[in-house]
């Protein structure tokens, strides 16, 4: 069987729990799983963030955040297991000064017991996670904090404001005020390329010069480019991102998310493979657990061993007879409802799969960037032109004739199929419970006095010993199996309704083979109210799975040319 490796080395399958489980039991064991390791995660992003400040306000160096790191932090948190084999000396070391900043600064609010017993490996996953979540940040939203910090240093809002008073023209205001938004520009850009000449203005030079050092890490930059580098080693700029954000919330202003916090309550997914399987679900009935877990029983044994608990003989587990490209990995995620079902390229089952480094140049290409060749390899087929919208998500044309063919997929569409609106209303209703005394959503609404973003110490200790206490007292509400099972089932609607468009599409411009998408670059750099979220790059990536050829289109300044003559308009 020939298998394409160009192809993804893992798939997901998303289904209901109950429909893949063998006994009852199990839903209820891991259920309880899912509700633990979520106030685990909850938790540990809390002291995460309250060390890390107290780290910073105390002139000390921040923590690496690595695996043993995040593990140190979550077993703190946890009652200790009295078995188990003793930590490394470093470790050790982490954990005790870990374990003393607990004592006197979370424990007394924490409200809460917890334990990881049979989770050790299920908390290395959450661990990965949580770094994840932390360098994901980094690299998505670092140049928008030093955008953020130069616009509130040199008050770029009050110059503005000066600007509108004035009494003159307001074309005059309109030239004075792009001059103003180019020199920042310019700062910003200055700040970011350290060994580029400075392009600003000279009055800003000394202010650059100051507050580099304190925005941007010392040392050589890997390809002599900030965005590669960012890349490369996120977590040396998050010193760089703390400082930006509390000179920002210093002056009153507000501040975006430095540390990823999770104050949802409704439970989310956990990791589960052979190893959590064994020590979670096994019983007295299925025999010793020593018996599966040593001498490397574990590998031998783990389609029996899943078999015991789970139908792995349904179609969507791909077990190897099937006529599959992927089969089984032996690991799911759940949330004690929903299902994801990990499955690994057959070419890959059994061998240790290395994340792949993107290439460079290896992103997304445009359309007038192709080759001679490329370009006549597409001469033969339909160019499908999509203008991405917030009215319209997409709206796609084949040619610019009067009788060209038309389709639209609009926010209303989306929302409809997708019972958005039903879901929330429904929510919302629910939130009309009385816990207490009082409506959940009056309970909620407390928290609007306190500020979950703060980066200062003991306002954000103020924040947890109240948001702790709330979480005490709704967990029970937020719980229930309703709110789990109506977040499995918009996954499904919005899965229905994105094969739903495939398959409109398809019937109006033909199938992969004979049209090429080309789609445009804009994108929604904030969400707007009562507004769909548009999905660029996600509406890229499903017509990429189905097949479809996808280039970019460069939008700037296409608005002001004629689509015939590609004049500009006045």
């Amino acid at each position: 069987m020939h298998i394409d490796p160009r192809k993804p080395i893992f798939q997901c399958i998303k289904t209901s729990l109950k429909s893949v489980v063998k006994d009852p039991i199990v839903i209820e064991k891991l259920t309880n799983a899912a509700v633990l390791t979520s106030r685990i995660m909850t938790h540990t992003l809390n002291v995460i963030k309250l060390y890390i400040i107290y780290q910073y306000d105390h002139g000390a160096p921040l923590p690496t955040l690595d695996k043993p790191f995040v593990t140190s932090v979550m077993k703190v948190l946890c009652d200790a297991s009295p078995s188990g084999r003793p930590p490394k000396a470093e470790t050790l070391r982490v954990k005790e000064v870990l374990a003393r900043f607990y004592a006197e600064h979370y424990e007394p609010i924490m409200l809460d017991t917890l334990n990881y017993r049979h989770l050790n490996t299920v908390l290395d996953y959450m661990a990965i996670d949580v770094i994840t979540m932390y360098e994901n940040n980094i690299k998505q939203h670092y140049c928008q904090y030093v955008e953020r910090f130069v616009n509130v240093s040199l008050q770029k809002r009050e110059r503005i404001e000066a600007i509108k008073v004035t009494e003159v023209s307001a074309e005059v205001k309109k030239t004075q005020t792009n001059l103003l938004c180019r020199e920042l520009r310019k700062v910003k850009n200055d700040i970011l390329s350290v060994n580029d000449p400075k392009t600003s203005d000279p009055q800003y030079h000394q202010w650059i010069d100051e507050q580099r050092p304190r925005v941007m890490p010392q040392g050589v930059l890997r390809e002599n480019s900030v965005f590669y580098d960012i890349q490369c080693t996120p977590q040396d700029y998050l010193t760089k991102m703390v400082y930006m954000m509390k000179a920002v919330e210093a002056v009153g202003n507000t501040i975006s998310s430095v540390f990823p916090l999770r104050s949802q309550l409704i439970p989310k997914h956990f990791r589960l493979d052979t190893t959590s399987l064994v020590f979670l679900l096994f019983t007295n009935q299925n025999g010793k657990r020593t018996g599966v877990t040593r001498d490397g029983n574990l590998k031998k044994m783990q389609s029996d061993v899943w078999g015991l608990f789970f139908k792995t003989d349904m179609k969507c587990f791909h077990r190897d007879k099937d006529a599959h490209s992927y089969t089984f990995h032996h690991m799911i995620e759940t949330d004690g409802v929903s299902c994801s079902i990990v499955l690994i390229r057959k070419d890959k089952a059994g061998k240790i799969v290395k994340t792949p480094k993107e290439k460079k140049g290896g992103g997304e290409k445009y359309i007038d960037e192709l080759g001679e060749e490329e370009r006549e390899t597409l001469a033969e087929r339909k160019l499908v032109g999509i203008d991405p919208n917030m009215g319209d998500l997409l709206y796609c044309v084949d040619s610019d004739q009067r009788d060209q063919t038309k389709f639209r997929y609009s926010q209303d569409t989306r929302r409809k199929e997708t019972k958005f609106k039903k879901y929330m209303n429904l929510l919302q209703f629910m939130k009309r419970d009385v816990v207490d005394g009082r409506r959940v959503d009056q309970w909620e609404a407390d928290m609007s006095a306190y500020n979950k973003k703060t980066l200062n110490f003991e306002a954000f200790k103020v924040y947890l010993q109240h948001k702790n206490a709330l979480n005490v007292r709704l967990a029970p509400f937020y719980n229930k199996y309703l709110f789990r099972k109506l977040r499995l089932g918009s996954y499904s609607r919005r899965q229905i309704t994105e094969a739903r468009l495939l398959k409109r599409f398809e019937l109006l411009f033909g199938s992969s083979e004979q049209a090429v998408v080309c789609i445009g670059d804009w994108e929604q750099k904030q969400h707007r109210k009562f507004k769909e979220p548009v999905k660029g790059k996600g509406f890229r990536t499903l017509f990429r799975k189905a097949g479809y050829d996808v280039y970019l289109v460069d939008e700037f300044r296409t608005s002001c040319r004629c689509s015939a003559c590609d004049e500009h308009g006045t």
